[in-house]
């Protein structure tokens, strides 16, 4: 319920103060666009949030290497788990992005969240729900290896705003169901807005 709550709040305030109204009248809006995103969005969520329970009832279970004392490692430690996180999961989206653009998985899974060549912030979580859940690698790191809670809420709250949002805040029409190639070409329109580091989101 929490995360619905969160979903209509930040999606309303964006679309409401910062998304350009203009590109409602864009001719690949979709017909009822903004009631479907929010449906899928509605059915994908509680299939996330079920995937990802296990993952933290494993941390409150005192199966985590989570520490509140910095001094338990170091404040060097502490202060290195920024940007190390933000590198970590930034290369790894990334790449789990590419494989769902592989022929095999695409159609099933991330096909749908392309039905919005022009989306509005409403279509940041309209996806398959194994597309989302996918995307969001960050629940195991604490199992993984010590980790600060502050170094991981800052920055995936912070990552998972700008990284699911870029594209929405705009309603840039260029979400395409295409994967940037190896070599951008005049004929490949989303080599440019996608091939960045930031293109594990789109």
């Amino acid at each position: 319920m929490f995360g619905v709550i969160l979903y209509f709040v930040f999606a309303s305030l964006s679309y409401y103060f910062v998304f350009d109204k203009a590109y409602l009248n864009h001719p690949k809006f979709l017909a009822s666009q903004i009631r479907k995103e929010m449906a899928l969005t509605m059915q994908s969520l509680p299939v996330m949030a079920v995937l990802t329970a296990p993952w933290f009832l494993a941390e409150v279970r005192g199966y985590s290497k989570l520490y509140l004392d910095p001094a338990d490692y170091g404040w060097w430690y502490m202060i290195f788990q920024f940007p190390l996180f933000l590198v970590f999961t930034d290369c790894l989206i990334y790449w789990i992005h590419r494989g769902l653009h592989h022929p095999l998985v695409y159609k099933t899974l991330h096909k749908p969240h392309h039905k919005w060549i022009v989306p509005t912030p409403f279509a940041s979580h309209a996806f398959h729900p194994l597309d989302g859940y996918s995307q969001v690698p960050e629940p195991p790191l604490p199992l993984l290896n010590p980790r600060s809670p502050s170094p991981i809420l800052y920055p995936w709250s912070s990552s998972s705003y700008y990284f699911r949002s870029f594209h929405l805040l705009t309603g840039s029409p260029s979400h395409t169901t295409s994967f940037p190639s190896s070599s951008p070409s005049k004929n490949s329109p989303t080599c440019s807005s996608s091939s960045s580091s930031n293109s594990g989101q789109s």
